[in-house]
């Protein structure tokens, strides 16, 4: 996975939803949507205020798929942007 900015036509979808809001990322065949979730989990997880609870349910994928995923793009992030 390339350490690219998402494209700009998806930064709008990319912020916090409403407090009560649940949010289903699909896919079809041919097409996965993984990049997307991480990229998601990212900028909701990275956003200041109040803590944020996600769950993660993938039917295709194990912990460890989505760990190794979640691990490279915080490594990839620049110290800035990690708080550091």
């Amino acid at each position: 996975m390339a350490n690219r900015p998402a494209p700009p036509l998806l930064e709008p979808y990319l912020g916090l939803p409403p407090e009560a809001a649940l949010v289903l990322l699909t896919g079809v065949l041919g097409a996965s949507t993984n990049w997307l979730v991480l990229r998601y989990l990212q900028s909701v997880l990275a956003a200041p205020g109040p803590d944020v609870g996600v769950l993660l349910v993938s039917f295709l994928r194990d912990r460890a798929f989505w760990a190794h995923g979640a691990a490279r793009l915080v490594r990839r992030r620049p110290a800035s942007a990690r708080g550091s």
